[in-house]
């Protein structure tokens, strides 16, 4: 009743205390409850938790479907690209602030969500829109469909770009061995944009 009333912090303190005292199949009939209500970060925490890492539905939902589709066709990105980064960046959830500032499902920086917006005439009066799964995703989708005409739509360096932004990939790419994709991303000294690549590619 909590998260359906939008009272997303208060929900989620009770989930936590909820999964820890059922059973793995306890968790793994709660999961599929949280999916249905869309709920989409608590039921993938939860298949994880019951070693229910099968149920693709639950580990790799296809939220937002219809918008997703209609902007991976408006800006050339494929679908499970755009998954992979929001699954990634977010897990999902639309009103989520990260420490570095970044906004909603695809995670957008401000200032790149101001660039994207005006070089791609999409209306964006306030920073709050971005809480908004529409804006967000037409935001962080046209970001990615400029990182693909800065890599040539190499998906590793757009999603390199994405995380570390792409004067940090540039730098990369003019000091790292670049032949190779594989050592190219084992030899990043970012850790977090290593393991940042290889969630998002598998």
């Amino acid at each position: 009743q909590l998260y359906k009333k939008n009272k997303i912090d208060k929900a989620s303190l009770i989930s936590y205390e909820l999964a820890n005292n059922l059973s793995k199949k306890g968790q793994y009939q709660l999961a599929k409850k949280y999916s249905n209500w869309q709920w989409h970060d608590k039921a993938l925490m939860l298949a994880n938790l019951s070693q229910h890492r099968n149920d693709l539905s639950l580990r790799f939902p296809l939220a937002h479907y219809k918008m997703i589709e209609n902007y991976s066709d408006k800006y050339n990105i494929d679908e499970p690209f755009i998954y992979a980064i929001i699954r990634q960046e977010s897990t999902f959830r639309k009103k989520v602030k990260s420490s570095a500032g970044a906004l909603g499902l695809m995670q957008v920086i401000p200032a790149t969500a101001r660039v994207v917006a005006k070089k791609y005439n999409i209306p964006l009066l306030r920073m709050t829109q971005m809480y908004q799964a529409k804006t967000n995703l037409n935001i962080g989708v046209a970001y990615l469909n400029l990182l693909s005409k800065q890599y040539n739509n190499h998906p590793v360096l757009m999603a390199a770009a994405y995380n570390a932004g792409p004067r940090q990939v540039n730098i990369w790419l003019r000091d790292l061995p670049k032949n190779e994709t594989d050592l190219w991303i084992e030899t990043l000294p970012w850790h977090e944009t290593r393991n940042y690549l290889k969630t998002v590619l598998s």
